[in-house]
């Protein structure tokens, strides 16, 4: 005959939330930049060995779209993450909208060498 139930009782788990963020002004752009990362970006992320993409867009409160969209060499199914490389994990501004339209500005006057902040 038991008297209760075996092992020990339930504790509901505590759920931390990151709330996702946007960044006013771009962070300084680092030495070990990955390829196709924004420079426009307010904060970047050196991967170390063993991080994954799922690991970091959780850690930063991205959607892997983001993520994406912010690192664009990155692959679909994120096989090309290296580490000790650094990648954006927070965009600049407040809409989704006007970081497309800034990176692609951006992306556009540095590839023809003209230094975008005299535009701003």
């Amino acid at each position: 005959m038991c008297v209760g139930a075996p092992g020990k009782a339930y504790v509901t788990p505590t759920v931390t939330l990151v709330v996702p963020t946007t960044a006013a002004t771009p962070a300084p752009i680092p030495t070990d930049i990955a390829a196709g990362t924004t420079k426009y970006c307010g904060q970047y992320y050196q991967a170390l060995p063993g991080n994954y993409c799922n690991m970091i867009v959780i850690k930063f409160g991205l959607t892997m779209d983001d993520f994406l969209f912010l690192n664009t060499a990155i692959n679909a199914n994120c096989s090309n993450l290296f580490a000790y490389e650094s990648y954006c994990v927070q965009p600049v501004g407040d809409s989704t909208c006007s970081l497309i339209l800034i990176v692609i500005i951006i992306d556009i006057l540095s590839s023809q060498h003209i230094h975008w902040e005299a535009w701003s």
